[in-house]
């Protein structure tokens, strides 16, 4: 979505490796049967998890939505009708869409990460801080303070997981510069480590896109903690799509 920039493994390298850490692999052979982190950084065993599409373009969760309206509408069925048809979810009911089907590709990955930083354990010496940098890479469908609000949700679940860096690469742009966002997650004592790890990942990031497109790109850090907005959905003949709520005031 940035010209020249493809959030993917390859550029992540390059941020790692600006960043001052390394590839696990490039220093250590994984034993047989055992499961690895990408990358070693800062203390951290660091596992990196991007998101490759919408979650909304996949057929099964699009089910699961218009089944989640049919229950949660109060009168009755929703057949889905050439016409747009707009509903919005608050409160409890925007939580548990939240956290019941949009979040389930995060939650998925995090867990899939606590057993990679658990294996990694077993065969680097040291004490390792577990982290996962996960990614948003193509799915407009989560605005940025949902995305950090569910990756801070699941993360605190996995006692491998110490701490989460969630980056929402699909870019705004303003003022000639491209605005991602970015919030790092540190579970209590390990907080400082990870703000530490969090400001030179976010520095790296930004370097790493202005060497591949000689423009600016601004990092807003997010607080994971702040409530997840109202779930807004237009209804068409198509299936279920986002509407992408605005970004609050400050």
């Amino acid at each position: 979505m940035i010209k020249g920039v493809i959030f993917d493994e390859p550029f992540f390298n390059a941020v790692i490796k600006r960043a001052g850490g390394d590839r696990l692999t490039d220093l250590y052979s994984p034993p047989p049967n055992t499961q690895n982190v990408d990358y070693l950084i800062g203390g951290f065993a660091l596992e990196l998890k991007i998101l490759k599409t919408d979650p909304l373009d996949a057929p099964e969760r699009q089910e699961s939505i218009k089944k989640f309206l049919r229950a949660e509408l109060p009168k009755g069925p929703l057949w889905v009708t050439p016409t747009k048809q707009a509903v919005t979810f608050s409160g409890q009911q925007a939580k548990d869409y939240w956290e019941r089907i949009m979040g389930k590709p995060i939650q998925d990955r995090l867990d899939t990460a606590a057993g990679q930083i658990r294996d990694t354990r077993t065969f680097v010496p040291g004490s390792l801080r577990g982290g996962v940098i996960i990614v948003n890479s193509a799915g407009p469908s989560f605005d940025w303070r949902s995305f950090s609000h569910l990756a801070n949700h699941y993360g605190v679940r996995f006692p491998e997981i110490d701490a989460v860096f969630a980056m929402n690469g699909v870019p705004e742009v303003a003022d000639g510069k491209f605005i991602i966002h970015f919030a790092t997650t540190g579970k209590v004592g390990h907080r400082t480590e990870a703000d530490a790890l969090g400001t030179i990942l976010d520095k790296a990031i930004r370097e790493e896109v202005a060497k591949l497109t000689n423009r600016a790109l601004e990092v807003v850090e997010v607080d994971p903690h702040s409530p997840s907005p109202k779930a807004a959905f237009q209804i068409t003949s198509s299936g279920v799509r986002k509407k992408r709520p605005s970004p609050p005031g400050p």
